[in-house]
């Protein structure tokens, strides 16, 4: 099992997983980084872990538009 923040939902419901959950735990890591916060997030590991089943994609879409980060970098003149 992986850290719940990162946990595919197929290894969070026990499921066989293989390189297609590593990419799944590889975008939630990158979607950290872009955004500063979590993909999925919950009071408990459980619901964590649930909110990786319930909501995946749906939420990260929602949450993440790539224009308006663009817009928040503040580059140098």
């Amino acid at each position: 099992m992986g850290t719940p923040a990162f946990v595919s939902p197929e290894q969070a419901e026990g499921k066989h997983v293989d390189a297609r959950s590593d990419i799944f735990s590889f975008g939630a890591v990158l979607f950290q980084m872009a955004t500063g916060k979590r993909a999925f997030t919950g009071t408990s590991m459980t619901a964590v872990m649930g909110a990786a089943i319930l909501r995946a994609g749906r939420q990260i879409r929602a949450a993440f538009s790539l224009e308006t980060r663009i817009r928040a970098i503040n580059l140098p003149s």
